[in-house]
């Protein structure tokens, strides 16, 4: 775990049904697990589960842990099992079927999310949508995902009923949204292969 459990590195944490979110830094690296200093006043808890995730390289780290010890904002975390690299070009990607708008200067225009990841999404529309053109959008997948960014198209494909597919990547997305867009996805897909 030396390799990614790395003394002064900054993480995201975050709470395993994403109620609470913060950044942390590893103060003091221990046999057993590590210890962590939040930068805000989150609640959690002794014995809860969290998500970590840090950049690396090109990609994402991120790796699930319990929570032995808290004192205000320091933690103790228990040392991960195992962890996830997720290159950027690699992210878990799930179904999906949201109606959402896709907003720009002039206009509204509704699409349906068919499939998303951390890095965008592919959405079915009426409308012919600009490539490489940034359109806001405003996504909320569950009660605890909301993602407020930009959506470059970067194919469009006209289908025989005169509807467009339309793939692209998210834009001025914040970090801690695209976080919670890997874990979204993560345990989407966990569900969907716990169900077969």
């Amino acid at each position: 775990m030396e390799n990614i459990i790395v003394k002064d590195k900054e993480y995201i944490i975050l709470s395993s049904v994403v109620t609470n979110a913060t950044r942390c830094k590893v103060t003091e690296i221990k046999d057993d697990g590590f210890i962590v200093e939040t930068k805000t006043d989150e609640k959690y808890k002794e014995g809860e589960t969290v998500d970590l995730f840090t950049t690396a390289g090109s990609g994402v780290i991120h790796f699930s842990s319990k929570i032995n010890s808290v004192n205000g904002r320091i933690f103790g975390i228990k040392n991960p099992k195992n962890h996830i690299v997720i290159q950027r070009r690699e992210y878990t990607r799930v179904e999906v079927d949201k109606n959402i708008l896709l907003i720009d200067e002039n206009r509204n225009i509704r699409v349906t999310i068919k499939d998303i990841s951390a890095g965008g999404m592919s959405v079915v529309t009426k409308e012919k949508l600009e490539r490489n053109k940034n359109y806001r959008a405003d996504i909320n997948l569950d009660k605890n995902v909301f993602v407020s960014c930009s959506f470059k198209p970067i194919r469009i494909d006209l289908k025989e009923d005169n509807t467009y597919n339309i793939s692209g990547r998210f834009s001025l997305i914040k970090n801690l949204d695209r976080v919670a867009l890997v874990q979204f996805c993560l345990r989407k897909e966990q569900e969907s292969q716990n169900r077969k």
